[in-house]
């Protein structure tokens, strides 16, 4: 008899430890997902972008722009986002990441550092017509010391109505010199919509990149 009720208190005392041992879970750690959110700029533009993205996934950010604004960079913590078509991108961290943007507003801007529109403002409306098929020119002169190296870039506020690959820039140099006083912006006019658009110049000397400025120029386009 004693060597069952040993036997039965063993078995119960097996059990109880048994139960209680199944009973304690590891404990999981709570794991926190970074936050993705972003800064409107005050005006003239709109940020658009997901409610949330995983680490290590790309993110497009788009945005909805006013006519007379432009956006100059857009950031994630501070650092540039990649210019890509219809946006810009980069990838999630795994910190929280706030996106924001740096906006200009287009003011009319015909002289600027070492860059100076010398055609007429009437020359900023574009009539395409049978006698003007195909090129339309603008001319700006620079000022700057001994420059023979000069750096460009051309933007534009309605890829539509003037598409950058209808700009071309050709350089204007000082009679036996290779001294650039000035450039001739030509304009493939086949390729204009009628509407308006804001066309942005901006010029350095490739000898001193202090020297620089930057045309804000209002394009009409008549058909």
């Amino acid at each position: 008899m004693k060597k069952w009720l040993l036997l039965g208190i063993t078995l119960v005392l097996f059990c109880t430890f048994a139960f209680v041992g199944c009973d304690n879970k590891t404990p999981t750690i709570d794991e926190t997902k970074p936050e993705l959110s972003f800064s409107q700029p005050q005006e003239g533009v709109k940020l658009i972008l997901p409610q949330s993205a995983e680490v290590g996934e790309e993110v497009l950010v788009t945005a909805q722009i006013d006519p007379e604004y432009y956006v100059l960079n857009v950031l994630y913590n501070g650092q540039p986002c990649k210019k890509v078509d219809g946006g810009w991108k980069f990838t999630m961290l795994d910190v929280n990441v706030n996106v924001s943007a740096e906006v200009g507003k287009y003011t009319l801007t015909t002289a600027d550092g070492i860059a100076t529109l010398a055609s007429s403002e009437s020359a900023l409306n574009i009539v395409v017509s049978e006698s003007v098929i195909g090129r339309w020119e603008l001319k700006v002169d620079l000022d700057s010391t001994y420059m023979t190296k000069l750096l460009t870039e051309v933007s534009t506020s309605d890829g539509p109505v003037l598409p950058k690959d209808a700009i071309t820039i050709y350089e204007i140099t000082k009679d036996t010199s290779n001294e650039i006083i000035g450039c001739t912006v030509v304009i493939d006019t086949t390729k204009l919509k009628a509407g308006k658009a804001w066309l942005m110049l901006s010029f350095e000397s490739g000898n001193n990149h202090a020297a620089k400025g930057t045309l804000m120029l209002p394009i009409t386009v008549t058909m």
